[in-house]
């Protein structure tokens, strides 16, 4: 999957899961708010795309994870970019 394609996701599960789609009453609170879903994310949140590690324990797996997802041709991964 493109970087490109990953960030968007990222965003959204940390919007939408994390409840972080709303106001916060300082930039400092969104900050920490936003800290701490990411150290969640990393380190606490098990992914399918990682074996059902964390993206920490995938990190610092030796040896290759098996691939979750189709490998696309390059005409189609070319669109992402």
């Amino acid at each position: 999957m493109p970087e490109s394609t990953l960030i968007p996701c990222s965003t959204c599960i940390l919007k939408h899961e994390f409840r972080l789609k709303r106001i916060f009453k300082t930039y400092g609170a969104a900050l920490n708010a936003v800290s701490k879903a990411i150290d969640y994310y990393n380190r606490v949140r098990p992914h399918m795309s990682c074996n059902y590690l964390t993206p920490n324990e995938a990190h610092t797996k030796k040896g290759a994870l098996s691939s979750k997802w189709k490998k696309r041709n390059k005409v189609m991964s070319n669109l992402y970019l």
